[in-house]
C-alpha cells in the first residue's frame, strides 16, 4: 500500500502504438479522504518530582493540580479534541489553555484527606467521535496542625454473588490516624445514604442488607473521622455477579462437632483454610451462610462456634459459605466452603413399626402355618427403626419374660421373627389368646430400649386337623341335646297320664257329661248335678297345692309322673285343673270338690 500526501500529484503518460504515434502527458490529482480511526492521546504532568498529584487539604481554591495535554493525529474535526471531568466536579475544574491544553485546578478546600481518583475524558469531534479516559490520582494531605485518618488504600473492590442472602459481608475498610499504624479512635460512615448497604461505625465492616439495587455495580464513598476532627475518604466498588462466576476455595480442615455439644462449642478455624495460606494474616472473617444462625465465627481469629445445640437426625451435615478478607494490597476478599459433619450421639429410642398401638394383634391358624427354619411354628415378624447412626441405630429384639405367655414363644434377635416353640402340644393352645411383651434394644453406649405388646390368637379352621378337639365338643353337645329332648318327653308323658286318670275317675263317679272339643286338642268342661254353674280358668297344676280353699287356682311349672299321681290320689281338686303339654292345653272344670282315690 502506498502512502500519499494530501496534495500529491501523479504524472500519467499515454502513447498510441504505431510508427506515427505521438505521446501525450496529463496530470492526475488524487484526493485522500481521512477516516476517524484514532482516539485522542492524553498526557498528564503534575509538575512534581514524584510524579504524583498532591494538594493540601487547606489549599485555597484555584490551586494547580496537574497539566493535561490531548492530541489527535487525524485532520479536521477528527483531530479537534475537548476534555472534561467525569467526576469530582465540586472539588476540581479544568481550564482550557490552548488547543488540546488544559490545567486542572482545585475548586475548593478539602475537609478530608486521602486519595481520590479523578477521571478525565478527552473526546474528538469525528463521526463517530472517539474518546480517551484518563484517571488522575490526587493525594489530599492533611492541613497543618490537623491529624487526619489515612485509609490503607483509596479504592476497595469487592464481588458478591447475586444469590447471597442479606445481610452479607462485603468488605472491611481500615484507616489509621495520621502516620500511626493504629486506627485509634476512628469512626466510619457513608458520605451519603445507601439503602442497600450498611457500615459498622467502629469496625468499618461494609455489609449488603438488601439484594435489590438498580445496577450490577455500586459505588460507595466511605468517610473515616478521627476523634480530633480530621477525616478522609475512600471508595468501595461492589460488583454483583452470577453465582457460577465466583471462585471458591474448598475446605482443607476437618470440621466436626457432636450433636449434643453446648452452644459456643468450637468447631474449626477458617484461619486454617487453604485461602489463608498465601497471606501472613487476615483482616476479617465472616459467614455468608451460617445455616440459619446455627454457627457463628470470630471475625478476627476465624474460629467457628456453634450457636445452638444441633440434631444429627435432622441435619447430619452443614455446608457453610464464608468470606475471608486477606491482608494484601490491594485488599482481596475470597470465598471459602466448609463442610461440618455432626457426630452421632445415642439419643433416639427404637421405635416399633410393628406391633403398633393401632396394629398389635395377629391371628394364626396353626393348621396352615408353615414351620420356620428352626423347626418351630412361624407366628409374626416384629420390626423397629432407630434414627441414630451406625451401632447406635442397630436394633436387636428379645422377649420380656414378665408373664406366663412368654414361655410358649421365641423371637430372633436380629430378624424379629416370632415363633411358637410348642410343636407337640399345639392342641392344648387352640382357641387361646396370648400377650407377648417384646423389647427393641439398640447397640449404643449406653443402650436404649422400647417395649411393645404383641397379642397372638391361635385358632384352627381345618376340621380334619382339629378332629380330636372337635369330637369332645360334639359329644358334649349331643348329650345336652339328648337331655333336653328327654325332659320334654317326660313332661308330655306326665301330662298325658294325668289327663287320662282324671277323665276316667270322673266318668266312674258321675254320669258322663257332654264333652266339647277333643281331649288333647281343646277344652273339656265337666258340670256337677248339684251346681250347673261353670267357671273357666287356665291355671297350671303344681305338684304341691298352693291352697285348699275352694275358688283358688293351683299352679305348677314342673310336673313329674310320681308327683302327678300323688297329687291326684291325695288331694282335692277344687275349682279348675289345667294340664299343659308341649302342644295343647286341657282344662277340666268342676263345681265341687272331688276326692281322688289311689289307683293302686
Amino acid at each position: 500500500m502506498c502512502q500519499l500526501s494530501y496534495d500529491d500529484l501523479m504524472q500519467v503518460e499515454a502513447a498510441v502504438e504505431g510508427s506515427n504515434s505521438v505521446p501525450a502527458r496529463a496530470a492526475l490529482t488524487v484526493l485522500v479522504q481521512f477516516v476517524n480511526d484514532r482516539p485522542p492521546t492524553v498526557t498528564v504532568d503534575t509538575l512534581t518530582d514524584s510524579g504524583q498529584a498532591t494538594v493540601r487539604g487547606d489549599t485555597p481554591p484555584g490551586t494547580f493540580v496537574a497539566h493535561i495535554s490531548a492530541s489527535d493525529p487525524n485532520r479536521g474535526a477528527n483531530g479537534h479534541v475537548t476534555c472534561l471531568l467525569d467526576g469530582y466536579g465540586d472539588d476540581f475544574r479544568l481550564v482550557r489553555m490552548f488547543e488540546g491544553e488544559y490545567k486542572m485546578l482545585t475548586q475548593e478546600s478539602f475537609d478530608v484527606v486521602g486519595v481520590v481518583v479523578v477521571p478525565v475524558s478527552c473526546q474528538d469531534h469525528g463521526d463517530p467521535p472517539l474518546s480517551t479516559v484518563t484517571n488522575i490520582s490526587v493525594t489530599i494531605t492533611a492541613p497543618h496542625g490537623v491529624n487526619n485518618p489515612v485509609f490503607t488504600q483509596p479504592i476497595y473492590n469487592a464481588t458478591l454473588s447475586s444469590a447471597s442472602h442479606a445481610p452479607v459481608f462485603v468488605i472491611r475498610v481500615i484507616a489509621a490516624e495520621g502516620n500511626s499504624s493504629s486506627d485509634g479512635d476512628i469512626s466510619y460512615s457513608f458520605a451519603q445514604t445507601y439503602p442497600e448497604f450498611s457500615i459498622g461505625r467502629t469496625s468499618g465492616v461494609v455489609r449488603m442488607v438488601a439484594t435489590q439495587f438498580e445496577t450490577n455495580t455500586a459505588e460507595l464513598v466511605v468517610v473515616a473521622t478521627a476523634a480530633g476532627g480530621g477525616s478522609s475518604r475512600a471508595t468501595v466498588y461492589v460488583s454483583v455477579v452470577r453465582p457460577e462466576q465466583l471462585l471458591f476455595f474448598e475446605k482443607t480442615v476437618a470440621c466436626r462437632v457432636r450433636e449434643d455439644a453446648d452452644p459456643g462449642t468450637s468447631v474449626c478455624s477458617l484461619a486454617e483454610a487453604e485461602a489463608t495460606l498465601a497471606a501472613d494474616r487476615c483482616l476479617y472473617y465472616d459467614l455468608v451462610d451460617a445455616a440459619d444462625d446455627a454457627f457463628r465465627v470470630d471475625p478476627i481469629s476465624g474460629i467457628i462456634y456453634t450457636n445452638r445445640t444441633l440434631d444429627r437426625e435432622l441435619t447430619p451435615r452443614f455446608r457453610l459459605t464464608a468470606r475471608v478478607q486477606l491482608d494484601t494490597t490491594p485488599t482481596r476478599v475470597v470465598n471459602v466452603l466448609l463442610d461440618v459433619d455432626v457426630e452421632d450421639v445415642n439419643d433416639c429410642l427404637p421405635q416399633f413399626v410393628f406391633p403398633f398401638p393401632d396394629n398389635n394383634t395377629v391371628f394364626v391358624d396353626i393348621t396352615i402355618t408353615q414351620l420356620s427354619t428352626s423347626g418351630t411354628l412361624h407366628v409374626a415378624v416384629v420390626s423397629a427403626r432407630d434414627g441414630d447412626a451406625a451401632e447406635n441405630g442397630r436394633v436387636s429384639f428379645s422377649i420380656v419374660a414378665n408373664n406366663s405367655d412368654s414361655q410358649y414363644f421365641t423371637v430372633a434377635p436380629s430378624t424379629g421373627e416370632v415363633c411358637l416353640n410348642v410343636v407337640d402340644r399345639q392342641d392344648d393352645l387352640i382357641n387361646r389368646s396370648f400377650v407377648l411383651y417384646i423389647a427393641a434394644i439398640d447397640h449404643g453406649r449406653p443402650p436404649l430400649q422400647s417395649v411393645a405388646a404383641l397379642y397372638i390368637v391361635l385358632h384352627a379352621d381345618n376340621p380334619i386337623s382339629s378332629s380330636k378337639h372337635s369330637e369332645v365338643q360334639s359329644d358334649a353337645g349331643l348329650m345336652i341335646l339328648a337331655g333336653v329332648l328327654c325332659s320334654f318327653f317326660v313332661v308330655a308323658l306326665i301330662i298325658g297320664i294325668a289327663i287320662f286318670v282324671v277323665c276316667r275317675k270322673s266318668k266312674r263317679g258321675r254320669p258322663q257329661l257332654p264333652i266339647n272339643g277333643d281331649l288333647f286338642c281343646g277344652r273339656i268342661k265337666i258340670e256337677s248335678s248339684e251346681d250347673s254353674q261353670s267357671t273357666s280358668s287356665v291355671p297350671i297344676v303344681s305338684p304341691v297345692p298352693t291352697t285348699n280353699d275352694i275358688g283358688r287356682t293351683v299352679h305348677s311349672n314342673t310336673v313329674t309322673v310320681d308327683a302327678g299321681l300323688d297329687y291326684l290320689q291325695r288331694y282335692k281338686v277344687l275349682h279348675v285343673i289345667s294340664f299343659t303339654d308341649l302342644y295343647n292345653t286341657v282344662t277340666v272344670t268342676v263345681t265341687e270338690a272331688l276326692v281322688l282315690r289311689p289307683l293302686l
